[in-house]
């Protein structure tokens, strides 16, 4: 054993005095040894990339931190390049796609290229940027009850108060910069509340997503094993004051209960603590002493509250406050029954889906820096967020967000389980940043509790997936009362994005048990704008009709329908995009033209209109402007396919720079001309709009001239491979040699006159010998780092007065 020590230190001597023998006489030997992954990749930028590349940290920071004296918003525009899937003037993408490039080739070595195909807007009307970072604001049921007040109930807005949105806004939106925009979304008819026909509009009950925080009146139904849909609130014995609760099964059709559910019509009025249930004959529903059934009778001072809370699965969870019970309809013995049971008879302690609700989760901060918080409910997304990255820099935090009390006294087997999102850890170890934990003695202090590091599956870090954690077992809790928490902590390297959502501890029970539907109660006239799918306290109870964009004037604390002097303005509206067959438009310059022209039949020629529409399935907004020439719509901005080069230098990648570039069709290319000799010619050089710059020393016959063609100043600095292109034809030489007539030249001292610089005549392999262009190129390395012009000098002579002919001209990294 000895002797085997013996020679293992002995070759670990070896191996390392080799090591430096070869990098003291092969210089750049150890290097060698690293292995490189050099590519030229090309890549196409896709629809989704572009809400990715704004997405990224490291280019909110870049927008962040750049200041602009005219007020331009380059968040606000980075925020928009992803809405609209085009760079532009304010979000270029020399900005935003190296960041991008090394989340995608993180493992390509230096010298590496990529080619980059995307989308970018050009002579993008100003006004457009006034839509950069709009949000749209859907009318709440509390936005129509302060409109209409008590007297009057209706959920949507008429012509006597269209002009309250204005108010509404002011009221609804925190602390609005000047100029920030909002499409208002609102249920609207023409008809006042107060007329239209003098009956009596009868009710209906309608499906809904969750109960509205201004309550209301309302039919539960829960699903037997059959499907059938069993209504909650009738006593299975109404002659007396307690017991189970069990009805006839009801009908729906097209969402709607189609039969007589009169007797199960519910009141739900908001409390202190929550809801009470109160039924037509005015008894409340409550629950009173240890048994699992309901009590019926006057409020009670306790047991009377229940909590609404949805699920992952559409049905809703209606919880005692007080008892901590969860109404169900359980099977038992073939028959099918309402009770109020403990988590332990249907196994589900924590059910936290965060869909519409925040779980009844609370947050403790321990440190903050730079901030004022790091977990925050977002209730639009239904998740849990924690964050610190603000102000363009990550900020040292630590908060700790914690669960409600879960009992699990009556648990034998139970387990956790929930879906987090983590990006922005770059590279980082995942558990100095965020831990789940349990504690059996947490009281109101997470630094004073005993916590436990949970083991759990978690994502990478580097997106916006959720992945779900696995079942982690809690047997060891069994008989405790415990508290969850997530544990999240940054510091000024990292400070990653963590989003939590559908947190459960639960285990598998026998028995059938099922949470309930809710069908709320609207007016008949009202169904097709009732809220099937919208939150109460976030949403509108009336599903809207009407769009319109509403921009805030700080000068006069105001918000006022968006107008411009510009063009006319259009927000497409709900049946818009019914008629579509679509919730958005993809494809604007395909789409809008078809829906202007339906929109406006007896347009004029030059009538401008910019659009605005949603442009995803995540309600992102955009604005988009057309023209009318008398046949048809075309947009005004237009969205060409573009180009980029990057290469990868120093483990960083940089746009291979374009320092000048001009087809000269039809464009000068901001050159210049001077003529030293014209021999009777009133020019030399004249742009062609088909073929570019053109030079000829011919009238009615061959003349002596000299004339050069300026580029403009050209800096190279920090060029790498830069390579000069163009295209040439070259006619009547009749013998004579190109280059003694024709010469691309660079001076690094010329100022403003070619005859006293010094110049440099360039070589090129091939020159063409007629009309038809040739590509032609060099390489132009000398001369990084300096300030050149480019000049392209034109001589002739009475031997020879050729055409020379110059198009697509650009100077540019390799």
């Amino acid at each position: 054993m000895k002797k085997n020590i013996v020679f293992s230190m002995c070759a670990s001597l070896l191996f390392l005095a080799s090591c430096d023998y070869n990098e003291d006489n092969f210089p750049g030997y150890d290097e060698l040894a690293i292995p490189k992954d050099v590519q030229n990749v090309e890549l196409s930028l896709a629809d989704g990339d572009y809400k990715k590349i704004a997405g990224l940290e490291s280019n909110i920071k870049i927008a962040t931190d750049k200041v602009d004296p005219e007020g331009i918003d380059f968040v606000a525009a980075l925020e928009a390049m992803g809405t609209n899937k085009y760079f532009t003037e304010t979000a270029p993408a020399s900005w935003y796609l190296p960041a991008y490039l090394e989340t995608l080739y993180p493992y390509l070595s230096d010298e590496s290229k990529v080619t980059v195909a995307f989308n970018n807007a050009e002579k993008l009307p100003e006004y457009l940027t006034d839509f950069n970072g709009i949000s749209a604001y859907e009318l709440t049921s509390g936005d129509y009850k302060t409109v209409w007040g008590e007297t009057v109930s209706a959920s949507f807005l008429s012509p006597s108060t269209i002009s309250k949105i204005p108010a509404l806004l002011k009221q609804a939106v925190e602390n609005p910069a000047d100029g920030a925009m909002r499409m208002v979304n609102y249920a609207y008819s023409e008809t006042e509340p107060s007329i239209g026909g003098g009956g009596v509009i009868p009710n209906v009950y309608q499906k809904v997503s969750g109960m509205a925080a201004e309550g209301g009146n309302y039919v539960f139904v829960a699903p037997d094993k059959e499907g059938k849909l069993i209504p909650f609130g009738r006593l299975t014995d109404e002659t007396k004051s307690y017991g189970y609760m069990a009805g006839t099964a009801v009908t729906v059709t097209d969402g709607l209960i189609s039969s007589d559910v009169s007797n199960y019509v519910l009141t739900v009025t908001p409390t202190a603590t929550g809801y009470s249930l109160q039924r037509p004959d005015e008894k409340f529903i409550y629950l009173s002493g240890t048994y699992n059934s309901f009590n019926l009778g006057a409020l009670p001072a306790t047991g009377g509250d229940w909590k609404f809370s949805q699920n992952a699965d559409g049905t809703t969870s209606i919880v005692n406050v007080e008892k901590k019970k969860t109404v169900k309809l359980n099977e038992y013995n073939g028959s099918y029954s309402f009770g109020s049971y403990p988590p332990s008879s249907f196994g589900i302690y924590l059910n936290a889906s965060m869909k519409g609700s925040d779980g009844d989760f609370t947050f403790q901060d321990i440190k903050l820096e730079g901030v004022t918080y790091a977990w925050k409910y977002d209730s639009q997304n239904n998740y849990w967020k924690a964050a610190a990255f603000a102000g363009g820099v990550n900020n040292p935090t630590e908060s700790w967000l914690v669960s409600t009390e879960i009992d699990l006294s009556g648990a034998t087997a139970p387990s956790l389980s929930f879906d987090a999102a983590i990006n922005f850890l770059n590279g980082n170890n995942r558990a100095d940043f965020i831990e789940a934990k349990i504690s059996a003695d947490y009281v109101d202090n997470v630094t004073a509790a005993t916590w436990t590091t949970l083991n759990a599956t978690w994502s990478e870090g580097k997106g916006w997936t959720f992945v779900n954690s696995g079942k982690i077992d809690l047997k060891d809790y069994v008989g405790k009362k415990v508290r969850l928490a997530f544990a999240y902590k940054s510091t000024s390297a990292c400070a990653p994005t963590i989003e939590i959502k559908n947190i459960s501890v639960t285990e598998p029970k026998d028995g059938y048990y099922a949470d309930v539907y809710l069908y709320k109660e609207v007016p008949e006239n009202e169904v097709e704008a009732a809220s099937a799918m919208m939150f109460a306290s976030t949403r509108a109870a009336a599903k809207y009709n009407t769009s319109a964009v509403y921009r805030y004037d700080a000068a006069t604390s105001t918000w006022k329908e968006y107008t411009t002097p510009d063009v006319t303005v259009a927000v497409l509206q709900p049946a818009d995009y019914a008629k579509m067959g679509a919730t958005y438009v993809s494809k604007p310059g395909e789409t809008l033209p078809i829906y202007l022209k339906n929109a406006y039949p007896y347009a004029q020629a030059d009538l401008t209109v910019a659009v605005v529409y949603y442009s995803s399935s995540s309600q992102a907004i955009s604005a988009t402007e057309f023209i009318y020439d008398g046949a048809t719509w075309t947009e005004t901005a237009k969205v060409m396919p573009t180009t980029m080069l990057f290469i990868k230098a120093n483990g960083v990648w940089n746009e291979a720079k374009v320092y000048y570039a001009n087809t000269f069709i039809g464009d000068e290319g901001g050159c210049t001309i001077q003529d030293v000799e014209l021999g009777g010619k009133d020019y030399v050089w004249i742009l062609d709009a088909k073929y570019g710059w053109k030079a000829t020393g011919y009238l009615g016959g061959n003349k002596t001239t000299e004339s050069w063609l300026l580029i403009p100043e050209i800096n190279l600095k920090g060029a790498l491979t830069p390579v000069l292109r163009f295209e040439a034809g070259l006619n009547y030489l009749y013998g004579a040699k190109a280059e003694d007539y024709i010469s691309v030249c660079v001076s690094t001292d010329y100022t403003n006159d070619v005859t006293t610089a010094t110049w440099e005549k360039l070589e090129f392999a091939t020159w063409p010998d007629s009309f038809t262009f040739i590509p032609m190129e060099t390489d132009f390395s000398k001369y990084n780092d300096k300030v050149i012009r480019i000049a392209i000098k034109y001589t002739s002579d009475a031997t020879c007065a050729s055409t020379f002919e110059v198009k697509n001209f650009s100077l540019q990294e390799e």
